[in-house]
Order: C-alpha cells, then sequence, then structure tokens
C-alpha cells in the first residue's frame, strides 16, 4: 500500500463528502444532551480546559464540547479536508462562538503542542480510516502531549466482522485495514486493541452512538491518562 497515495486519496475523498454542505447559525440555548455521544462530550467540556479535535470535520464535536461544557476554554480542530475546515470556521463565526480555532493540517499538526500540555483530546471515526502507521503516528502524538490524568475520547466506526466485509464487497489492501472502491474505509481493530495502543491510559468508560437509524453502533471509549493531577488540569 502506498500511504501518501492513500492519504491523497482520503482528501479528496472527503472534500467530495463535504462539498455542497453550507455554514450554519448555532443557538447555544438549542444545543442540549440528546445521546450518548453528547453526555461524553460535555464531560470532556466539563473537565478539560483546553481540547484538540483531532480529524475534526465540520467541527460540530469540538462546538458542542464548548457549548455544552462549564470549563472549556479553548479548543483545536484540524483536519485535511479544506471544504469541512471552511464550513467550521464559517459556522462559529455566525454563531459567535468564541476561542476555537479551525485549520486545514495533517497530523503533524500536534507536532506543535509541547508534552503534556493539553486536557483533552476527541477523535471521532479518524484513526479506525486512515493507514496503520499514520494511526500509530497520531496516537503516539495523543500520548505525548496530553497531560498527566488528561482524557482522550475516541468515536470509533462498528467492528466489521467477516460477513459484513464480504457484504460490502471491501478489499484487503493492509493488515487489518480494508477499501471499497480504491478507498480505505476500515482499519478494523477490536475496542480491546484499540484500547491496547494508548500505552499509559486507562479506560475509564465505552459507550454507543447510531448516527442514522437501521445503522449498527458507533464505539465511545473515554481513556484518562495515568499519573498525578496537576494544577490547572482536568479534574
Amino acid at each position: 500500500m502506498d500511504i501518501n497515495q492513500t492519504n491523497s486519496d482520503l482528501i479528496k475523498f472527503w472534500d467530495s463528502h463535504f462539498q455542497d454542505i453550507k455554514p450554519m447559525t448555532i443557538v447555544k440555548e438549542d444545543v442540549k444532551v440528546e445521546n450518548e455521544l453528547d453526555q461524553y462530550l460535555k464531560k470532556l467540556g466539563d473537565t478539560c480546559e483546553t481540547i484538540i479535535d483531532v480529524g475534526c470535520g465540520l467541527g460540530f464535536s469540538l462546538m458542542t464540547a464548548k457549548l455544552l461544557g462549564k470549563k472549556m476554554v479553548n479548543g483545536y480542530g484540524f483536519d485535511t479536508s479544506e471544504k469541512g475546515i471552511e464550513f467550521a470556521k464559517e459556522t462559529v463565526k455566525l454563531s459567535k462562538i468564541s476561542d476555537l480555532e479551525f485549520v486545514t493540517e495533517n497530523h503533524h499538526y500536534l507536532d506543535r503542542f509541547d508534552d503534556q500540555s493539553v486536557d483533552g483530546i476527541f477523535c471521532s471515526n479518524f484513526l479506525d480510516v486512515i493507514p496503520r502507521k499514520t494511526s500509530q503516528e497520531v496516537i503516539d502524538s495523543m500520548i505525548r502531549i496530553v497531560k498527566p490524568l488528561g482524557y482522550v475520547l475516541l468515536k470509533l466506526n462498528f467492528y466489521l466482522d467477516e460477513d459484513l466485509i464480504k457484504k460490502l464487497n471491501m478489499e484487503v489492501i493492509d493488515q487489518d485495514t480494508y477499501a471499497i472502491n480504491g478507498i480505505l474505509r476500515a482499519h478494523n481493530l477490536t475496542t480491546e486493541a484499540w484500547i491496547d495502543r494508548f500505552k499509559g491510559f486507562k479506560l475509564v468508560s465505552t459507550g454507543e452512538y447510531q448516527r442514522a437509524p437501521k445503522m449498527p453502533y458507533d464505539r465511545i471509549i473515554l481513556l484518562q491518562k495515568k499519573g498525578q493531577i496537576k494544577k490547572g488540569g482536568c479534574q
């Protein structure tokens, strides 16, 4: 598998996916906890001052954490999709949501953050739709920049069994990695295998989120970094 070509194809795919979405105005009073994912985003916003949204897409999750949370101050979202980031920037501007920064960058954006400098990270349906090598680089950066007792909140696609892989006509392109029509669509690991990749973290809780009726439930995983609490960090 050519990782550079795979990542290039993914950028084009997601830009096309976001092509026709228009910026909108979000009213804070209308943002409520309506599902289990919202509960987890509120927990991040209630306990962490600084949050990074890795592969933020349209940025809705970071906006939700800011509007629902009591402690969150700053948020940083990045994605390689220019269309997604354009939407996020215009939407926070129209909605007058302050202190959220969205940039068009790849995962090396995380290199800008100092060791143990971030309270919380959210990553939704990103680590499991990129090459394994790239996902490991992202995970290593997360481990490095999260403060002791800080949080990593993951949302992952549902686990694909062999029957579903065959039904979707998925092609094996690497270890535990599958494509549809030449586009990488799943780096398929069990929940336990994903947790094991976050060395130095403990599992806090797991949950589920259904994106659309009749679809399988996505997996939600909340992890906390081991260590001693520092003043001003997550509590």
